[in-house]
């Protein structure tokens, strides 16, 4: 997919009924430029990442600049509860595994303490 071809999609994917808040320029060396209504500088996007790590750097610029462009807000809050759903599944996980390394620890002990009685 050309830089070309990746600006597009990511502006058709941010972009509602109107467009004419995002622009871009795929001429930058390494990089494809977006122009968005309400920030000064150029939101650059590495060429080398997807159409989706380019769509989600591009929301976040506009978000964190306190815009409401498009579907930007939108698909920052999806990121962020996804990333709030993996982060409590992780905490689960090291719950569990802090439970079972300690009941093994604990039988180790036990066992440790058995086969020095017995001698």
């Amino acid at each position: 997919m050309t830089k070309e071809e990746k600006a597009k999609e990511i502006v058709s994917r941010l972009a509602d009924t109107s467009a004419s808040w995002i622009s871009y320029d795929a001429t930058l060396r390494g990089h494809i430029g977006f122009k968005i209504e309400g920030i000064d500088e150029i939101v650059k996007v590495p060429s080398y990442l997807t159409v989706a790590q380019g769509e989600d750097e591009v929301a976040y610029a506009v978000v964190e600049a306190g815009l409401n462009h498009g579907y930007c807000k939108y698909r920052v809050e999806a990121l962020r509860k996804s990333a709030r759903s993996y982060q409590e599944y992780a905490h689960k996980l090291r719950q569990e595994l802090d439970e079972v390394i300690s009941e093994t620890i604990q039988r180790k002990i036990e066992r440790s303490l058995k086969n020095s009685q017995g001698c």
